[in-house]
């Protein structure tokens, strides 16, 4: 949870990396998980200044636990 809350708190994924101790990327991405409200706020942050060239059917497919 500490990774996932660093990302959705806008600190990039090399710094989480860092912080973490991992030597891959990916282990620091297997524990970033973004919460659904956090994709879904994105998704409208992008859609109100890209609004006009986005489809507007993109969902959120919940994957686990968030």
């Amino acid at each position: 949870m500490f990774a996932s809350r660093l990302v959705m708190e806008g600190v990039d994924l090399v710094t989480v990396k860092e912080l973490l101790g991992h030597k891959q990327i990916t282990t620091t991405m297997r524990y970033a998980h973004l919460s659904n409200e956090h994709k879904r706020q994105a998704l409208e942050r992008l859609q109100a200044s890209y609004g006009h060239h986005m489809d507007t059917k993109m969902k959120i497919v919940k994957t686990g636990s968030s």
